[in-house]
């Protein structure tokens, strides 16, 4: 079972040696548990484009007060860089 501790980092792995049904899982579960995936260090470090899609995604399961913590915490992370 992925859960949210393991879901970006695995989808980013699975991305690099483009494993789709895999990939297809992780994803799933970052949009499903998005709430506790993005309370997870992982999240920090997403290229923009990956958090984007994310957020993008008619299935992602959380509120926009969430998504929009996330992001503040994803900026303010690394601000020189975003």
């Amino acid at each position: 079972m992925i859960d949210a501790t393991s879901a970006d980092g695995l989808y980013r792995f699975t991305m690099l040696f483009q494993h789709q049904p895999l990939q297809d899982e992780a994803r799933k579960s970052i949009l499903k548990d998005f709430e506790s995936v993005g309370n997870e260090a992982e999240i920090l470090d997403l290229p923009k484009d990956m958090l984007v899609e994310f957020i993008s995604s008619d299935a992602l399961c959380a509120p926009e007060t969430t998504i929009f913590a996330v992001l503040v915490k994803w900026v303010e992370h690394d601000v020189q860089n975003r």
